[in-house]
C-alpha cells in the first residue's frame, strides 16, 4: 500500500514538472515573438523581467522538488515501518513468535506491591516468573543482581516455601537469609528461599 503511495507521488511529480517545462517553452516562445517586434528598450525591460522571473521560478521548483523528497523519504519509512509490523503480526498468527501469557494477577498483585517498595526503581516493573506464579526483577545496568518472588507452597517440605518467599542474587551470588552467599545450588539450599515477611525487614534489598 505505501509503496503504491510512493509511486503515485512520483507520478504526479513528474507530470506536475513536465508541465512546467512545457509551460516555459510556450512561454519563452511568446517571449520570442514580441522581442522580434519590439524596440530595444522593450527587450532591455523584458530581459529583466524574464530574469527575475526565472529565479523565482527555479526557486520554486527546486522548493517543490525539495518538499517532494522530504515526504518520499518519510513515506519510504511508513513503508518500512507497515512492512516490519505486517512480519511481526504474521509470524505471531502462525506460531513463530511466541507471546508470553499474562501474570496470575490475582495471586501476585499484593507481591509485586511489596516488592516493588523495596526494589531499586531502575530495575523497573518486574516481570512474570517462569510459572507466572511470582514475579522478577533483574539490574539493568548487572545481571547478577536480581530478585524474585515467589507464591506460598503449602506443600513443600521446607518451612521457608511454604510461605510467600524471595530468592536475592547480588553479584552474581544467591543469598541466605543473613545475607552471605550460599554455598552450591539453590536446590541444596532451601534457607535460600527467605520468607516474604522477613525480606521486606531487610534494610536494603540485600542487606539485612
Amino acid at each position: 500500500m505505501c509503496s503504491a503511495v510512493v509511486k503515485g507521488v512520483h507520478d504526479f511529480v513528474r507530470e506536475l514538472l513536465s508541465s512546467v517545462v512545457a509551460s516555459v517553452i510556450v512561454w519563452a516562445g511568446e517571449l520570442a515573438a514580441t522581442a522580434l517586434l519590439a524596440t530595444p528598450i522593450v527587450l532591455e525591460q523584458l530581459a529583466v523581467r524574464v530574469a527575475a522571473l526565472s529565479v523565482r521560478a527555479a526557486r520554486m521548483i527546486t522548493g517543490l522538488m525539495d518538499a517532494v523528497e522530504r515526504f518520499i523519504a518519510l513515506l519510504r519509512k511508513m513503508a518500512t515501518v507497515y512492512s516490519s509490523l505486517t512480519r511481526v503480526l504474521r509470524s505471531v498468527m502462525s506460531g513463530g513468535v511466541k507471546v508470553a501469557p499474562p501474570i496470575k494477577a490475582v495471586t501476585t498483585k499484593h507481591l509485586w506491591s511489596q516488592g516493588a517498595a523495596k526494589v531499586p526503581t531502575d530495575w523497573g516493573f518486574g516481570t512474570a516468573n517462569s510459572k507466572l506464579n511470582g514475579v522478577r526483577w533483574t539490574d539493568p545496568d548487572d545481571p547478577g543482581n536480581g530478585i524474585r518472588i515467589d507464591i506460598a507452597e503449602p506443600s513443600s517440605p521446607w518451612p521457608s516455601q511454604q510461605v510467600e518467599h524471595v530468592v536475592v542474587r547480588s553479584g552474581g551470588n544467591v543469598l541466605g537469609p543473613d545475607g552471605q552467599p550460599v554455598v552450591g545450588a539453590i536446590k541444596q539450599n532451601p534457607q535460600a528461599h527467605i520468607p516474604l515477611e522477613d525480606w521486606i525487614n531487610w534494610k536494603d534489598w540485600n542487606r539485612p
